[in-house]
């Protein structure tokens, strides 16, 4: 009987660890796109430099992938066309790829890909190549929980917040 009773709890146990685990996945994975936004944000008030030069400004690029959850990518703008233009803009940051079962499920605007870019000086939100005049979102989720969360970025007042 006592045996019973430890299976059936450990059961739970186990059961609860996996979800919990899965909720601190999605948490922090948009927790981490979150801070790579705002790391772009800074990095273009401050003006900052690509081996001596002023890039257009900072942004991040990302893109759901075939057999791949989605992967993220902080960019400097050195042709200064408003966009993420390839690989030859990748800072020393690279590709983040989302961890097992968390997946960027959708944009707004509705698109495989999604580019924010802030200017420098001023911080001007650029989405897909077009300075923005409404809210960006990209929802977050994980696979094997019905849970989500929106990360927002909002061109009029540069704010950028998860939900």
């Amino acid at each position: 009987m006592s045996i019973a009773i430890i299976g059936i709890l450990s059961t739970i146990v186990i059961v609860d660890f996996r979800t919990a685990e899965r909720r601190s996945n999605l948490n922090g994975a948009s927790d981490s796109l979150a801070q790579m936004m705002r790391r772009a944000q800074a990095m273009a008030l401050s003006g900052q430099k690509v081996s001596g030069a002023t890039p257009g400004g900072y942004g991040v690029y990302l893109q759901n992938t075939v057999g791949n959850n989605g992967i993220y990518r902080l960019y400097a703008d050195t042709d200064k066309n408003n966009a993420y233009t390839g690989v030859s803009e990748i800072t020393s940051n690279g590709t983040t790829n989302l961890p097992s079962g968390v997946t960027l499920q959708s944009f707004v605007p509705v698109s495989a890909s999604l580019d924010v870019l802030f200017t420098i000086p001023v911080g001007t939100i650029y989405i897909n190549g077009v300075q923005g005049s409404t809210d960006a979102q990209i929802t977050v989720s994980h696979t094997a929980l019905n849970a989500q969360k929106i990360l927002i970025i909002s061109p009029l007042s540069g704010s950028i917040r998860v939900q």
